[in-house]
């Protein structure tokens, strides 16, 4: 660790001392390691001044409080949720391991034999720029996969969840077959595509719940990543056994969908995001081809109970992903490709009298709900629009439009 240690800032006994170097032994933290944890913990936060080479995470104040962090995990044993920003940190293009990125590492390496952290299920990424030039209008760079594979082993590990985030340039996605226990995953007022969010998907043993939504930020850029909504179902598909919830609110984000030809659609749909696409490494074309191995559709997914969908994505995913070549559809009726099992529908983007045939089935759609014949007992988005989320455009008119951490109750970016 880059961190240089000073003459003791608290008044502690020895046996005081004694007790805190056995919490820090405790979190695996030996030698050196342990003396510099030490070090930290008997410093204080007010006689923390960043010096000119400890900037941003680097600051004398992050390694004091990833110490505390550490020791307040090793001695809390029930924890059972926790957020926190992401613990590493770089500084002259190499990482620093911060206490606590040390500590969520051992754990995670080797889970069975830490007496600490074995019930923690949720975990919420705090998604905070160290630029003193964010400002909060634009979504921010996050290694999520590098994160995520700090405490994705855990034994109790259940839900991950971020927001306002978009993949940082460096992170590299691995492609790496069911070896996460994480199974819930929501990401909201985010940008990222397919593939990123396929890779996590394909990460996760079992996938119970997912959750995804595009908005409250806008892009530094101006552009956004390719989402492909066939690359997306088909990896999918390796849990329609087990996905009881989906939400996904990205669909003015598909412009695939703007293409009335199905046959056109569906060879556009062959050419990005899949194993045919040109110029992608061979990791990404192995992986496509691997996912292109699966197929299904919506009335597949024996667990899901809940479902939020734009009405193109919905109409899509109910008619399914199969096998090439393309093969016109056969008319499609929405009620019959529902799962016996879904008790909430949420239909974005449906506006009454702009398609006929989205007229056609969200009618027949409502007459199958009032008939009460099925485990449907919710259904939003027929009569009242509800429009599809939207990346803010111009974030200096339009600030009312942008979303902050200060409504979960953060500090903003």
């Amino acid at each position: 660790m880059d961190y240089k240690q000073v003459k003791s800032q608290r008044d502690l006994s020895n046996e005081e001392i004694d007790l805190v170097k056995k919490a820090v032994k405790k979190g695996g933290f030996t030698g050196l390691q342990l003396d510099r944890v030490v070090n930290m913990l008997m410093r204080r936060m007010e006689k923390t001044a960043t010096y000119y080479d400890y900037q941003h995470r680097e600051s004398l104040g992050t390694f004091i409080t990833q110490a505390l962090t550490a020791i307040l995990i090793v001695v809390s044993p029930n924890l059972v949720s926790m957020a926190l920003t992401h613990p590493s940190g770089l500084s002259h293009n190499h990482t620093i391991e911060f206490p606590l990125a040390q500590l969520l590492r051992r754990a995670n390496a080797s889970p069975e034999n830490t007496p600490y952290l074995c019930h923690l299920r949720s975990i919420y990424v705090i998604n905070k720029n160290d630029s003193t030039w964010s400002d909060g209008r634009f979504y921010l760079p996050l290694d999520l996969s590098g994160c995520w594979r700090l405490f994705d082993n855990f034994l109790s590990i259940e839900s991950v969840r971020v927001d306002i985030m978009e993949k940082d340039p460096n992170e590299e996605l691995e492609f790496k077959e069911k070896y996460s226990n994480i199974s819930k995953i929501s990401i909201h007022h985010s940008s990222v595509g397919s593939l990123y969010l396929a890779n996590l998907i394909w990460s996760c043993k079992t996938l119970r719940d997912f959750q995804y939504s595009i908005g409250g930020r806008a892009s530094s850029d101006g552009g956004s990543p390719i989402f492909s909504p066939k690359a997306f179902i088909k990896v999918l598909c390796a849990h329609k056994k087990t996905l009881e919830i989906l939400d996904v609110d990205a669909e003015s984000q598909i412009h695939i969908f703007d293409i009335d030809d199905e046959e056109e659609r569906d060879y556009a749909l062959n050419e990005y995001e899949s194993p045919f696409e040109s110029g992608i490494s061979d990791e990404t074309c192995t992986f496509y081809q691997l996912i292109w191995a699966y197929g299904g559709s919506l009335k597949e997914f024996v667990a899901l109970k809940r479902l939020s969908l734009g009405i193109n994505f919905l109409l899509y995913f109910a008619a399914g992903v199969r096998g090439e070549p393309y093969k016109k559809r056969e008319k499609l009726d929405l009620v019959d490709c529902l799962p016996n099992g879904l008790e909430y529908l949420c239909v974005r983007g449906y506006q009454k009298g702009e398609n006929e045939e989205h007229d056609e089935q969200m009618d027949a759609l409502m007459t199958f709900y009032k008939s009460g014949s099925s485990q449907l007992k919710e259904l939003k988005g027929i009569d009242e629009l509800i429009p599809n989320a939207e990346v803010v455009r111009d974030p200096d008119n339009d600030d009312h439009l942008l979303w902050s951490l200060e409504e979960l109750g953060y500090e903003s970016d």
